[in-house]
This record gives structure tokens, sequence and C-alpha cells, in this order.
């Protein structure tokens, strides 16, 4: 597969940086584990703490 026919997920990077700061890890595991390329408790907290982030810093944007 080349690489045009790959789909890649933005991520925000400030969300990135501040989750990667919380949980004492590199912003590069924090995209794996958003990705589903590692799994375990911490990589299922880290997934649910970037969503619950997003979607309340889009609630903030729309209003």
């Amino acid at each position: 597969m080349d690489k045009s026919n790959q789909i890649r997920k933005k991520c925000n990077t400030g969300i990135l940086k501040k989750i990667a700061d919380k949980y004492s890890v590199s912003t590069r595991y924090v995209r794996y584990c958003l990705t589903g390329e590692r799994k375990g408790e911490t990589p299922d907290k880290i997934v649910a703490d970037y969503k619950a982030t997003e979607s309340a810093l889009n609630k903030i944007l729309e209003n």
C-alpha cells in the first residue's frame, strides 16, 4: 500500500503533551495507545482520557 492511500488520524498535540505529562510517558507512546498498538490497563486509561478531553475541548470550541 503506498503512502497516499493511508488515512491517518490527526491528534491534538496539546492534548497529547498534557496526557504524556500526566502519565509520565512519551507522546509517541500516547499515539501508539490511540492507534491500538498498545494493549493493557494504562493504554485504556490514556485512550479514555484523550477522548474525554477532546470532547470537552470540542464542546467549548463549538460555543
